[in-house]
């Protein structure tokens, strides 16, 4: 790993040595964090302001407060589909198709990728995965999970005519490897497997799929609910049985009791507060937050697999995933804990009074989205105001600046040869992270710096 780095950075000076003095420059991706190892910018460290301090990240892992398992390496029919050899390319662009699993609830908006732009995938609406029944009904084609359990004598038929276009975009070798593949490795395949089985055996119409995620404390296992229409985003199978080909191994992924390996000792800075827990209680939480548990896994680790990485459109469709699953979880928090942001009900019968509203059963019952949950009407509200106050005390803007990302900005190109056949496309991550920095560099030369003028 470290000649991995060392060689990074001799390109990056041979590329860069004709760039213009006045550039400001981030860097290669060259820190390794010490907690974590994880592959980050100097630029996204804490403590920007001690140069001859050792650099400590909280980006990936809070500091070393997140620890989780390490990602496995993929069974060999996978890396081989995902890193090269003679299917690669037809793998990496069929790949949503292969991995096809449960229905999302969401309506996909295909109409972006129809000009020669890069693929983009982008969802609409309320966004929630259907495991559905275990065996198909009204004599329809098995499809989803339904396709470990019903037919499987003629399995490799079944799945391909699930899929939109059949063998026009799935190749029945691929379909074969990938099936025999998640058999051998996968515990959630393993399971469906057993439900195989006892249908074939006692012939029965109705029965549960009870799935384990782990054990307590007491060596009793924790029963994830059987199999129903929906699958929540706090449940510890919500990725894996959405994304097998992402995760082949099935391991356990996020759920509410994730231990924080917080330090002993800590002052009153070190205690965060945040909408997983009630502001009001008192003491430093104990558990990791669903954003912190997908900040962690959305980091380039060469010390582990990058299964998920490499996963190319699929990877899109799974931070996106990850995204919706995030801001569903805020919104529960908001939902559950209206007691505590309660300051916002007078605001909210001010304004029903404002309109005219004198019913007093109508006044109160909505759910109030703070003024801290971007695109609420109180965050919108909050800046139009804030805009408002900047032009009345320093007139109206001359200017008006924008900026976009260029993906061939070398920053991008070097954390993107540690994922091996990675395209700009399939890595948002990085591209964000990348223009996040360059945001800040930005801001401090406009803030600090003075370029424009005294601020």
């Amino acid at each position: 790993m470290a000649s991995d780095i060392e060689d990074i950075d001799e390109e990056y000076l041979s590329n860069n040595q004709s760039m213009w003095d006045g550039y400001l420059d981030l860097g290669a991706p060259d820190k390794i964090c010490s907690k974590c190892d994880v592959v980050i910018w100097n630029h996204e460290k804490n403590n920007k302001s001690s140069p001859n301090k050792p650099p400590t990240f909280s980006l990936c892992c809070k500091n070393g407060q997140v620890v989780l398992d390490k990602e496995k390496q993929p069974p060999k029919p996978l890396a081989t589909l995902l890193t090269g050899g003679v299917h690669f390319k037809h793998f990496k662009q069929n790949i949503r198709f292969y991995n096809c699993m449960s229905s999302t609830g969401g309506k996909i908006d295909h109409s972006i990728n129809r000009g020669g732009a890069p693929y983009c995938f982008k969802v609409q609406g309320v966004n929630y995965h259907n495991i559905g029944s275990l065996v198909p009904t009204d004599d329809n084609t098995p499809k989803f999970y339904q396709l470990y359990i019903y037919d499987t004598e003629d399995e490799i038929n079944n799945r391909i005519n699930a899929v939109n276009g059949g063998r026009d975009v799935v190749n029945e070798e691929i379909v074969r490897s990938l099936m025999h593949m998640l058999d051998e490795h996968n515990r959630l395949v393993k399971d469906f497997r057993i439900a195989r089985e006892r249908v074939r055996q006692n012939a029965v119409d109705e029965f549960k799929l009870v799935l384990i995620s782990s054990s307590s404390a007491s060596g009793r296992p924790n029963h994830i609910a059987p199999s129903n229409e929906r699958i929540f985003e706090t449940d510890p199978h919500f990725m894996q049985l959405q994304y097998p080909l992402l995760f082949p191994h099935g391991d356990i992924g996020y759920y509410r009791e994730i231990p924080l390996n917080r330090p002993v000792k800590h002052s009153k800075r070190d205690i965060e507060v945040t909408e997983s827990e009630d502001p009001n209680e008192k003491g430093a939480r104990e558990y990791i937050t669903m954003r912190e548990f997908y900040n962690y896994k959305l980091m380039i680790r060469l010390s582990e697999g990058l299964t998920p990485h490499l996963g190319g459109r699929l990877w899109q469709r799974y931070v996106v995933d990850a995204f919706i699953a995030i801001e569903q979880y805020r919104l529960d928090w908001i939902r559950d804990h209206q007691t505590t942001i309660r300051f916002d009900l007078y605001y909210n019968m001010r304004d029903a009074m404002q309109k005219g509203d004198r019913n007093p059963s109508n006044i109160g019952k909505a759910i109030i989205l703070p003024a801290s949950f971007t695109g609420s009407k109180r965050y919108m509200t909050q800046y139009f105001k804030d805009s408002l106050a900047i032009c009345q005390t320093l007139g109206h803007p001359s200017l008006f600046r924008t900026m976009i990302t260029n993906t061939k900005w070398p920053k991008i190109q070097l954390m993107l040869k540690h994922v091996p056949g990675a395209d700009v496309a399939d890595a948002p991550d990085v591209v964000a992270r990348v223009f996040k920095m360059k945001v800040d560099q930005l801001m401090d030369m406009i803030k600090k710096k003075n370029c424009l003028a005294d601020v």
